[in-house]
């Protein structure tokens, strides 16, 4: 067989084909065997020549400009348990101006551990990437994945982002980018996923007002109960904050240091402490140590308290139902009522 490239062909040999490709062997050797050349219209004869070395050679020769490519024809043709070398290479290729089109390969590449190292990258910086061009150009299943995803950011970045992204796609379809109903169209399904229980109400407000027919009637109502009637469940859209994944193999512990003699360590009714941090983080557990000394009651105003020596030291743990995401360069406190 050979494959076409206008007055181009490239030779091959139908059996070394078929034996690694399912594709290939019901086109030459099932019930209804092709017979002469067989065009391939979306790959050039260059590389077409460097897919066909995976038959030959077991390996492939990958650049930024053929890998796209390649990639596809190793999905159409079902060779991807033959290929690492399409995962290994974009992992190194990688960066945040164009991981979203990575992403979108990798989809395509089922391959897990590139999907998760995409979806890490996406997860912890959101803002950069929505900045790309890499994402207003993927393609709307890529979209739907990444809303999917736990976003440490806004949820106004992500509906802002994903409104210059439909605005970008009528573009393409040579819309008018001012109708909401154009804008909606492009989103379509996608538009569920947005989490505006997540937003404050002047923030929805302001959105609101500024994409007018961009909601129906019962998705203005369905956001509106959801952002100011405590305890109603939203009929339309999420109402789930965007949990973040907690890895147990990953755990920072912070030590505060106390003034005064060691061990003594005493604890107030109310203990107060401030952190902040240089990146991201999940605040999931606080944990104290607690000790008492002497064994006297103390009569007061308006307390008494008694003071009980303890051998050891105990350990007081709270630990929150969700962790928190922690942002860089911003100052937390957190306040122990015992």
């Amino acid at each position: 067989m050979s494959f076409l490239d206008e007055i181009h062909t490239v030779p091959a040999n139908k059996t070394v084909l078929a034996a690694l490709s399912p594709v290939f062997d019901t086109m030459f050797f099932g019930s209804l065997p092709e017979k002469g050349d067989v065009p391939v219209d979306d790959a050039d004869a260059d590389v077409s020549k460097e897919f066909l070395q995976l038959f030959y050679l077991g390996e492939v020769t990958l650049t930024m400009e053929n890998i796209e490519t390649v990639v596809c024809l190793v999905d159409k043709y079902d060779v991807l348990k033959h290929v690492n070398a399409c995962a290994v290479f974009l992992k190194g290729q990688l960066t945040l101006d164009n991981i979203c089109w990575g992403y979108q390969l990798t989809v395509n590449l089922e391959n897990d551990e590139l999907m998760k190292y995409c979806e890490d990258k996406i997860t912890k910086s959101p803002k950069d990437i929505f900045a790309t061009d890499a994402f207003k150009r993927c393609d709307k299943g890529v979209l739907q994945r990444i809303l999917e995803l736990c976003l440490m950011c806004k949820e106004t970045d992500v509906f802002d982002a994903c409104l210059t992204w439909a605005r970008y796609a009528c573009e393409q379809d040579d819309l008018d980018t001012t109708q909401a109903v154009n804008l909606r169209t492009q989103l379509g399904d996608c538009f569920k996923l947005f989490r505006f229980s997540l937003m404050k109400s002047e923030e929805f407000s302001e959105r609101y007002m500024l994409n007018k027919g961009l909601f129906t009637s019962e998705e203005f109502e369905d956001v509106m109960l959801s952002l100011s009637a405590k305890g109603y469940k939203a009929k339309i859209f999420n109402q789930s904050p965007r949990y973040y994944p907690w890895d147990v193999d990953n755990i920072l512990r912070c030590q505060r240091k106390t003034s005064g003699p060691e061990p003594k360590k005493y604890i107030q009714l109310q203990e107060v402490t401030s952190f902040s941090s240089n990146k991201h983080l999940l605040l999931g557990e606080i944990q104290t140590s607690v000790t008492w000394y002497g064994s006297s009651k103390i009569a007061g105003n308006k307390v008494d308290v008694t003071i009980t020596e303890r051998e050891k030291m105990d350990q007081l743990k709270v630990t929150l139902p969700q962790p928190i995401l922690i942002k860089p360069k911003r100052m937390y406190e957190v306040c122990l009522e015992v």
